[in-house]
């Protein structure tokens, strides 16, 4: 079963482009940012979905609007085999489970794990459990990292993060390797 989920936020997509887009789905589940009943309909969306079924949203960031909540979501997802499709970013686990996106939600999912070292083991130095950009000097945490690898596969700029964060291109993809 494929099943939609769209939120329209205050600065977001509209819901009637996102509801147009999931028209093939069997069931979508639609809110509004601010409405009480929010986190009910995602719930509500979440409890539908079984091992084999696939979710359907417009983009990475309709589905949560920040990494804790899209770790959750992503945990849950994996723990119970269902598929994500996000039409306008091009993901889509069922097609390839090595996906980026995949690997990024996976990373961020390691982030809840008390013990997680997954997202900054790779770089180094680090100092005093901060990664850091040796050249610059820049320290960044494993939530940072995770929160722009969050940004980017919501389709923000590498180059404006880079900017954003004070590093050069090759650190961002040393760090977020």
């Amino acid at each position: 079963m494929r099943i939609g989920y769209a939120r329209e936020s205050r600065q977001g997509q509209p819901l009637q482009m996102q509801i147009d887009k999931l028209k093939d789905c069997d069931t979508v589940f639609k809110e509004k940012t601010g409405n009480s009943d929010q986190q009910e309909t995602l719930d509500a969306c979440l409890d539908a979905l079984h091992n084999g079924d696939v979710l359907v949203v417009t983009r990475l960031d309709r589905l949560a609007d920040n990494t804790v909540k899209l770790a959750q979501i992503a945990e849950r997802l994996q723990k119970q085999g269902i598929d994500l499709v996000v039409q306008d970013q091009a993901i889509d686990t069922r097609k390839d489970p090595n996906d980026a996106a995949l690997k990024v939600m996976s990373a961020m999912t390691a982030l809840r794990e008390p013990d997680a070292e997954s997202v900054s083991a790779s770089v180094t130095p680090i100092h005093n459990g901060k990664a850091m950009a040796s050249h610059t000097g820049v320290q960044l945490s494993k939530e940072q990292i995770a929160e722009m690898q969050y940004r980017i596969a919501c389709g923000e700029e590498v180059s404006e993060l880079c900017d954003e964060y004070n590093i050069s291109i090759p650190t961002f993809y040393h760090l977020t390797d």
